[in-house]
């Protein structure tokens, strides 16, 4: 990008003409861009092709899918064992903390910046009711 280009004004940018150069490494466009302002502040702009978070999730998947989904027995037997591993008694309240915690960080990108971000009371919701239900609680 030129030095003029660089020093555009945010008013004057738009993010829909802008196109994502080619990758450097490989051919094909980029992930991505970051822009920046001179306050410091940025952001991400994704190619159209990297855009989808999870082509297997349906887009329009509610609060109650996505729980079901992330918050697996197998997920709750696994944090459960490390609980347990720190010798600390499984209640209620850590497993449910450390599973929310586990989903946030490995499907952000789907519950905050997918096309349809997720109602996380309601999702929180739906993983404390699975949570009570676990057996090993």
């Amino acid at each position: 990008m030129n030095a003029i280009e660089r020093e555009r004004r945010a008013k004057h940018f738009d993010p829909d003409a802008y196109t994502i150069p080619e990758w450097a490494w490989y051919d094909g466009p980029a992930e991505g861009v970051v822009v920046r302002n001179k306050c410091g502040q940025r952001a991400k702009l994704l190619h159209p092709d990297f855009r989808e978070v999870d082509e297997t999730i349906p887009v329009d998947a509610d609060a109650d899918e996505l729980a079901k989904r992330y918050a697996t027995e197998r997920r709750f037997e696994k944090l459960a064992g490390k609980i347990e591993d720190r010798d600390q008694r499984v209640t209620f309240d850590r497993l449910y903390e450390r599973v929310l915690e586990d989903i946030v960080r490995e499907e952000h990108k789907r519950l905050f910046h997918g096309s349809d971000p997720v109602d996380m009371s309601e999702f929180r919701s739906e993983v404390a009711g699975l949570a009570r239900a676990f057996p090993g609680e």
